[in-house]
C-alpha cells in the first residue's frame, strides 16, 4: 500500500508521523495521503471536509497544512492519486469534486 510504504518512510526518518488534525500518531487509524504528500487520518480528514460549508466548491477543499487542492487532477496518473480518487469517490462531499454524480 502506497499509504503504508510512506508511513514507514516517516517512521525512519526524522519526521514525527502524526496528524496534524488529531495530533495523534498515524499508526492508528487508516490514512490517506494527498498529492501533496501530506497525510491525515481518512476520518479526520473526512470529518475537516464535512464540516465546510455545503457551498464551499471543489477548490475550496484545500489540504490543512499546505493549502493544495484535495482533489487530484483529473489526467494525473500515479498510484498515490489513484488510492485518493478511490477514496474521495466513496463520500458524497468529494464526488463532485471529482466530475461524479452524487
Amino acid at each position: 500500500c502506497v499509504v503504508q510504504s510512506y508511513l514507514q518512510w516517516l517512521q525512519d526518518s526524522d519526521c514525527n508521523p502524526i496528524c496534524t488534525l488529531c495530533n495523534e500518531s498515524l499508526k492508528n487509524q487508516d490514512c490517506i495521503r494527498l498529492t501533496c504528500y501530506h497525510v491525515f487520518h481518512w476520518s479526520c480528514l473526512d470529518n475537516y471536509a464535512r464540516n465546510l460549508p455545503a457551498t464551499t466548491a471543489p477548490a475550496g477543499y484545500t489540504c490543512p497544512s499546505c493549502q493544495s487542492c484535495i482533489f487530484p487532477e483529473a489526467n494525473l496518473v500515479s498510484p498515490v492519486a489513484d488510492v485518493l480518487k478511490q477514496k474521495l469517490a466513496s463520500v458524497n462531499w468529494a464526488r463532485a469534486g471529482l466530475g461524479l454524480p452524487l
